[in-house]
């Protein structure tokens, strides 16, 4: 299965279809472990996560994904490097 993908201004997030007993509608990820997340609620904010860790919400989605690329640049340094946009 081909899941889509959106950029954020230096990496690419995978975004994953939630599960319909969540509450969220899709899930971002860059690192494809999970390590750092963006959830996209049904209520309409967005979610950043360290793992299982909440971090901060986001009322727009672009800013989310900048704070996540800056999460993941700063406590993950190598796989920040790998997901960067070519």
């Amino acid at each position: 299965m081909k899941f889509e993908t959106i950029n954020s201004s230096k990496i690419t997030w995978t975004i994953y279809p939630s599960n319909e007993w969540d509450d969220s509608t899709a899930e971002y990820c860059a690192d494809g472990d999970g390590l750092v997340t963006i959830k996209a609620k049904k209520c309409g904010c967005f979610v950043l996560f360290d793992e299982i860790e909440f971090l901060a919400s986001f009322k727009t989605l672009p800013e989310a994904l900048e704070a996540g690329q800056n999460w993941l640049a700063n406590d993950y340094p190598e796989i920040f490097e790998e997901a960067q946009i070519s």
